[in-house]
């Protein structure tokens, strides 16, 4: 493909464009997410962590998070049942919960994962940029500025 014009407007038309180069760049789009995802991974075990300020003494909510990616998308996945309710419930039993904890969405709502990511969007931002950037180079597609 080098030396052909591509025009990409989003990232599922960039995600086919690289599997269309048949070079294997879907793994490193993949990879890209993965990293991308380090920034928040890290600061959701901190607000969600074994602090006075954070929801349990026992630390497996912290200790459950993981980062996925399939497809186009990444994912701050938590496998404990409590995980919704802790990130996002309102009523109920959660609504002590969210006095205390309170999220940035409207309610109080995305206390941890949504904190962590919207606290480090800019961080993200960075790491896509900085790897697409050497997977767009090697096909010849731009050149990084």
């Amino acid at each position: 493909m080098a030396g052909a014009e591509v025009e990409v407007v989003g990232l599922r038309e960039f995600r086919a464009a690289c599997r269309a180069s048949g070079s294997g760049l879907t793994r490193d789009l993949t990879r890209a997410l993965r990293a991308a995802g380090k920034p928040p991974l890290s600061r959701v075990k901190v607000l969600a962590g074994r602090t006075s300020s954070s929801p349990r003494a026992t630390g497996l909510l912290a200790k459950s998070y993981k980062i996925a990616a399939a497809g186009t998308s990444a994912y701050v996945k938590n496998s404990v049942p409590y995980a919704a309710g802790a990130e996002w419930g309102v009523y109920g039993k959660w609504a002590g919960f969210r006095r205390r904890y309170p999220g940035p969405e409207p309610g109080g709502r995305g206390r941890f994962a949504w904190r962590a990511v919207l606290e480090q969007r800019e961080e993200i931002a960075e790491i896509l940029t900085r790897e697409l950037e050497a997977m767009i180079a090697i096909q010849g597609w731009a050149a990084p500025s």
